[in-house]
């Protein structure tokens, strides 16, 4: 609950910058195309704050939240929307944690060097395929 609430007072602040930000911008470029986020905020409102605030990172999370506060969804919609889902999240890790923390833990404490090279090894490799990725993607914008 602790989380939900720190997680919900912070991007409250964010959603409240990003509604002023956004006005001002609206006014500049009104005639612009929406984006991706902003289409989905625009079309399912309730949803684009749940899903974001459930799934883990690399998921664009404060994406989301500023493009909820410039598509000026209703704070009652962004509130509800925020609680539901990081508190599902928050208490899904919590039961997690309390069921498997222990042998985790045991599990880390007999595979050190594992539990060390492991995450290296994956966030290279996931650095490298983006990389990758983006590249190809420069290229074929080019041609």
């Amino acid at each position: 609950a602790i989380a939900t609430l720190g997680s919900l007072s912070g991007c409250i602040w964010l959603y409240v910058l990003s509604k002023k930000g956004g006005e001002a911008y609206r006014r500049r470029h009104g005639g612009k195309q929406p984006g991706r986020i902003r289409k989905m905020v625009n079309e399912h409102a309730l949803l684009s704050v749940i899903l974001p605030a459930v799934l883990p990172p690399p998921m664009p999370f404060k994406a989301f939240v500023i493009a909820e506060g410039v598509a000026q969804v209703p704070l009652r919609t962004f509130v509800i929307g925020i609680l539901v889902g990081r508190g599902a999240r928050y208490a899904v890790e919590g039961i997690l944690a309390v069921k498997y923390g222990s042998a985790v833990e045991r599990f880390m404490i007999e595979n050190k060097a594992l539990t060390i090279i492991a995450p290296i090894v994956l966030i290279g490799a996931i650095y490298a395929l983006t990389r990758w990725l983006l590249k190809s993607d420069d290229t074929d914008k080019h041609e």
